[in-house]
This record gives C-alpha cells, sequence and structure tokens, in this order.
C-alpha cells in the first residue's frame, strides 16, 4: 500500500479503497461464510502481557494496555494506528448494497456449525461489527474474552468485538499516512471480512481443535468477493454520483 500511495503513477485522493480478507469469528456473533461490514479497526497487539499462568487473581487474562496497571485500565501510553473509527457512511452503504447479495454455503461448513449454538449454528449472514488486529492466529474462550473486553475498552464501548484477523490496523496506518500527506482519503476506506473459522473450539470440544477448523476458506473467500464486488461495481456503474463522497440515497441507509 505504500509503494501504491507513494509511487506516482496514481491519483488516489478520491480513490475509494475496499479492504476484503477472511477472518476468525466470535461464534456469539455469527457463523463461518458470513461477511462482517467492520465499524471500528482496533490493534490488539500494542500491550503488556504476563503469562497466563502468573496473572494475579481476579485478573481476566494477561493483557494490559500500554502504561496501564491491570486490564480494564485505560491506556497510558496511546500508539498512533491503534484505533479506526472506519466512515459510518460509506459502512452503511456497503452494509445495504451488499444486503441484496445472495450467499453461498457449504455442506462441511454446514456440518461443523452444528456443533455451536445460536448465531454461530446459522448459516452464513451479512453483519457488522467491529475487527481486531493481532499478529498472533489465537483461539479460544479465554482469548475471546479478552478481545471482547479489549474492543469495548479502546472504542470506548461503541464498537462490539466480532472478527479477528492479521492485517487491517497495517493497511489503514499506511493509508492514514498517505491521507495526512494529501494522496488518499481515510473517510474512503471501507473494511469487509469473511469469516473462514470460529475464533474458539465449541462448547464440550478441545480447545485446539478450532486450529484444525480448515473447511471454510473458500467460503469466506467466496462470500467476501460476492458482496465487495457488488459494493465495487456500484461505485464503478455510478462515478458521477460517488465521486464527491458516499451519495444521500447510501448515507445514513437502515441496516
Amino acid at each position: 500500500m505504500a509503494a501504491l500511495a507513494l509511487s506516482g503513477l496514481f491519483d488516489l485522493s478520491q480513490a475509494y479503497v475496499l479492504i476484503a480478507g477472511i477472518a476468525g469469528i466470535d461464534p456469539a456473533v455469527g457463523t463461518i461464510g458470513s461477511v462482517v461490514c467492520a465499524d471500528f479497526a482496533v490493534h490488539g497487539g500494542y500491550a503488556h502481557e504476563l503469562d497466563a499462568r502468573e496473572i494475579p487473581a481476579g485478573w481476566p487474562h494477561g493483557f494490559v494496555p500500554l502504561g496501564a496497571s491491570a486490564p480494564g485500565k485505560p491506556p497510558e501510553l496511546r500508539v498512533p494506528g491503534e484505533v479506526y473509527r472506519l466512515d459510518e457512511s460509506l459502512r452503511q452503504a456497503a452494509s445495504s448494497i451488499g444486503a441484496g447479495v445472495d450467499l453461498a454455503d457449504d455442506p462441511a461448513v454446514a456440518a461443523l456449525r452444528t456443533d455451536y449454538a445460536g448465531a454461530g449454528a446459522q448459516g452464513p449472514a451479512l453483519l457488522s461489527g467491529s475487527s481486531l488486529t493481532t499478529s498472533v492466529f489465537w483461539s479460544g474462550h479465554q482469548l475471546g474474552a479478552r478481545a471482547t473486553s479489549w474492543v469495548n475498552d479502546y472504542t470506548d464501548r461503541r464498537g462490539r468485538y466480532a472478527v479477528t484477523q492479521m492485517e487491517d490496523n497495517a493497511t489503514l496506518v499506511t493509508l492514514d499516512r498517505a491521507a495526512q500527506a494529501g494522496l488518499a482519503d481515510l473517510s474512503r476506506v471501507a473494511v469487509l471480512r469473511a469469516d473462514a473459522n470460529f475464533d474458539r473450539a465449541a462448547p464440550g470440544k478441545a480447545a485446539e481443535s478450532a486450529f484444525t477448523q480448515d473447511v471454510g476458506w473458500t467460503l469466506a473467500a467466496e462470500n467476501v468477493w460476492r458482496v465487495g464486488s457488488r459494493l465495487a461495481g456500484e461505485i464503478i456503474a455510478n462515478w458521477d454520483a460517488w465521486q464527491h463522497g458516499v451519495p444521500a440515497r447510501w448515507a445514513g441507509a437502515p441496516l
């Protein structure tokens, strides 16, 4: 992204950027094959950490915001790029445009989700929620609870953790710096994450079994393409309406 923005070969000042990829999903939010239109991207790696076997009594996990004294305390050291609020008008437009997309399903995925309950047991859907970026492919109920609280804390309770992935905040930092140089527009960035696995094992299953959920990648890639290509197609086909911002017919559209 940095090479693209700084190359001088393209004028990205009015370009819409769609970050589309796969993710792990909280089964309380949705299931494999679902597509999440992100409202926040939160970096989960800027932290102090104690091994879970050594944390003080009463701590829910070993992750502590930078400069804080315990989990749940506000961070004292703020790092650029740790939280991004995606443009709400564009997010709502993506959600509304994608609402008419028929999402694919897969028999192997359908069989896997029978081990889950609630939203995790339902079919693929278009959802809204917040995206957590880490450089670790983590899994588990305890780390899932940490993800939920981390997103809550860093978004002042405005975001709800839905998916976890490994790239969003890095891409957004690059686009943010390009925007500061007048080369891009951060309000024209949307994030879609399709879910290739659950972020924790099913009830009663071994924790490590979540790492062997290898049936959802193709389904997730297909569905994020279906939703993303519909959004891109709308913008390209109606550029006169989109050139100066999200058109009024989509801005504030009901979810």
